[in-house]
């Protein structure tokens, strides 16, 4: 849990090493655990869901904010990955996107029995 923590505590004090780090990889560690809000609203999990907020906003998010605030990243790609995560976690916390999820699952569920 404390990974980004560190992780952004090395980049502060030596910011140099944020020059090996991937954007991409900080992408995919952000949508991973995004991916995994709604399930954890879903099935009303909250220890999940902290886990998934703090990764995907310190490690995942953070990460990338400090990349580009060092200008490793663009402009674009800083701005894309923040109206993604907002836009997803605006949809994740809709009820109305849990309801329907909701009703995904009961479609699909029979299908595959």
């Amino acid at each position: 849990m404390w990974m980004p923590v560190s992780q952004m505590w090395t980049n502060y004090l030596n910011p140099e090493n944020m020059k090996g780090l991937s954007a991409f990889s900080m992408l995919l560690a952000m949508l991973g655990n995004g991916l995994m809000l709604p399930r954890a609203l879903l099935i009303r999990d909250f220890m999940w869901f902290t886990g998934s907020v703090w990764a995907t906003l310190f490690y995942g998010y953070g990460n990338i904010a400090c990349l580009y605030f060092l200008n490793i990243i663009s402009k674009e790609f800083f701005l894309s990955a923040t109206v993604g995560l907002i836009s997803w976690i605006g949809y994740s916390l809709n009820p109305i996107a849990l309801i329907n999820t909701l009703s995904h699952i009961s479609v699909a569920i029979p299908r595959l029995c």
